[in-house]
């Protein structure tokens, strides 16, 4: 097995109710973003299915309660500086329990979407970025 060198990229860390953190791990052509979550969600779908500029990942939160005890919550979102096209992710939540996730990137890209057996993680698989 060829193990490549890898990078792992942070983005910036703000306050919020239901994203966390986003964490970059880029090796050759490929890339995993990884998107942490304060609440557990089950992922329910992404589209569009493969490749695109956007990615609108759904899902749904476990617990809708926030920290203050409020069950409403508002839209986040976390600025990306890296070399994978990603430049934000927002959340956005559609009623109590529905929410989505959207994924910006500078321009179409191919990727799978893996949901973390944690509920509290997102892998998004980046395929065919130039080196």
């Amino acid at each position: 097995m060829l193990l490549l060198p890898t990078q792992t990229i942070l983005a910036q860390q703000i306050a919020t109710e239901v994203l966390d953190d986003v964490v970059i791990e880029r090796s050759s052509f490929n890339a995993i973003i990884k998107v942490l979550f304060k609440q557990p969600l089950r992922y329910l779908s992404h589209s569009p299915a493969h490749k695109g500029k956007t990615l609108i990942i759904r899902v749904n939160l476990v617990s809708s309660v926030t920290r203050f005890g409020s069950s409403t919550l508002e839209n986040e979102s976390i600025k990306v500086n890296s070399d994978t096209g990603l430049n934000e992710i927002v959340f956005e939540p559609s009623d109590s329990v529905n929410s989505t996730i959207l994924l910006y990137f500078d321009d179409n890209i191919a990727y799978d979407v893996v949901p973390g057996g944690d509920q509290r993680s997102l892998s998004i698989v980046i395929y065919g970025l130039s080196n």
